[in-house]
């Protein structure tokens, strides 16, 4: 035992010991948090949660707007995007998607947060459906990719979003299975 604490003192990992995630999760019972950098992370912390009826076969994080391009934002034109944004009512400005096999659900998002090393981004998703549409009403439609980011609008019974993620927040999968 006291060889673990000369260890943990000198060669620190960084990483939260799993007492000290769950102590952190009593403090927010109201969300699901996700460790990003983690591959299927999303997908995984949906399917424990319990906040779904069926397992969820891909989960991502989109956010409105439309994709930026290096050139806008090195003159400042993506600038005015910023400060005039037009979005869906129907879905908060961040949101995660989860799919299952017969219905596509959105949740709201709390703000990103670093975690207590520089190597964990903690992403906390919000209980409680958004929103709720049979599968066959989503899709995501005019897919492309830049340097900087992804985009695509999104397709919700009729209504056109267009939306853009990051590339490591695993939302790839999400997409592929959404592609109409």
């Amino acid at each position: 035992m006291l060889w673990d604490l000369v260890i943990d003192v000198l060669m620190p990992t960084g990483l939260p010991s799993r007492k000290e995630r769950e102590k952190k999760n009593e403090k927010h019972p109201d969300t699901i948090p996700v460790e990003v950098q983690v591959p299927g992370a999303f997908k995984r912390a949906m399917n424990e949660s319990g906040e779904l009826d069926e397992q969820a076969i891909a989960v991502g994080v989109l956010r409105q707007g439309k994709q930026r391009s290096v050139l806008a934002l090195v003159s400042g034109l993506a600038l005015f995007e910023v400060l005039r944004p037009r979005r869906s009512k129907s879905l908060p400005r961040e949101f995660a998607i989860a799919v299952t096999p017969h219905r596509v659900v959105a949740f709201a998002m709390s703000l990103w947060a670093e975690g207590t090393d520089t190597t964990t981004t903690l992403v906390r998703i919000k209980r409680g459906e958004r929103g709720s549409w049979p599968r066959d009403l989503v899709r995501i439609l005019d897919r492309s990719k830049n340097i900087l980011q992804n985009g695509a609008t999104l397709e919700v019974a009729g209504e056109r979003i267009p939306v853009v993620w990051e590339s490591y927040s695993g939302t790839e999968e999400l997409v592929d299975v959404l592609v109409g």
